[in-house]
């Protein structure tokens, strides 16, 4: 199962699936996803408060919005995969950094592989 989060996610799932194989969404770039039924949800779009009393600094890290997924959606263990680095320090036996410019290579999917075969005890 995939949860869409950063620049992949929309407003609802429905409208993130169908972005995920529109041919003019220019992430696409002519390649749909071709699994949209295994996509199970979004991670949430979450603002960081202020603490000096304004409204809002700007948006959380893309860990912050996998973890409040996360509370929403406790699972045994998972896979982060994502081209940027801005998870959480506990994240980080659940994270693959991918290469934004030539994607899921099979070193990383060894990776992913073994983070799901192992214990619960990261």
């Amino acid at each position: 199962a995939a949860i869409p989060s950063s620049s992949w996610r929309q407003t609802t799932l429905y409208d993130t699936k169908k972005a995920l194989v529109d041919y003019d969404n220019p992430q696409v770039k002519g390649n749909p996803f071709l699994f949209t039924e295994r996509v199970i949800g979004i991670t949430p779009v979450l603002i960081i408060k202020n603490k000096y009393g304004g409204e809002w600094d700007g948006p959380a890290s893309r860990g912050e919005e996998i973890e409040a997924y996360l509370k929403d959606h406790p699972c045994e263990n998972y896979v982060i995969l994502d081209d940027d680095t801005e998870m959480l320090p506990e994240q980080t036996a659940h994270f693959v950094h991918v290469n934004d410019e030539f994607g899921l290579m099979p070193a990383d999917v060894e990776k992913c592989v073994s983070i799901l075969n192992a214990d619960d005890d990261h």
